[in-house]
C-alpha cells in the first residue's frame, strides 16, 4: 500500500513539474517572438500624456495623419476631439508643453 501512495505522490509530483516547465516555456516564447506584433507600431502613437488623478489622464494620440484626445479612466476611453492636422509633433514633448498647449486651444475654441 506504501509503495502505491509513494509512486502516487510522485507522479503527480512529476506532472505538476512538468506543467510549470510548460508554462514558462510558454511565457519564454511568447516573449521571445510574440512581442512584434503588440509593440511599436507605426500606424498608432501616443504623442503625449497628462495625468488627471489616479487614474484618469488625457492622451494625445496620433493615428493615420489625425491627432485624436482621448479621456482615459478605469471604466473608459473617450474621443474628446479629433486634429485634422497634427497640433502636437509626434517626435515627442515634454508634459508641461502638452499642456499648455492643450489649454492654448481650448481658450482659442471657446472665444467666439
Amino acid at each position: 500500500m506504501e509503495g502505491s501512495a509513494a509512486t502516487q505522490l510522485m507522479s503527480v509530483l512529476f506532472s505538476l513539474l512538468l506543467i510549470i516547465a510548460l508554462i514558462f516555456a510558454l511565457a519564454w516564447l511568447l516573449r521571445r517572438f510574440g512581442q512584434g506584433a503588440f509593440t511599436n507600431s507605426s500606424a498608432m502613437k501616443v504623442v503625449a500624456t497628462l495625468p488627471l488623478g489616479t487614474r484618469e489622464r488625457l492622451l494625445m494620440v496620433e493615428v493615420g495623419g489625425q491627432q485624436l484626445l482621448l479621456g482615459v479612466t478605469a471604466q473608459q476611453i473617450r474621443t474628446l476631439h479629433v486634429f485634422e492636422e497634427p497640433v502636437i509633433d509626434a517626435q515627442g514633448v515634454r508634459s508641461s508643453d502638452f499642456k499648455q498647449r492643450l489649454m492654448n486651444i481650448m481658450n482659442k475654441n471657446t472665444k467666439p
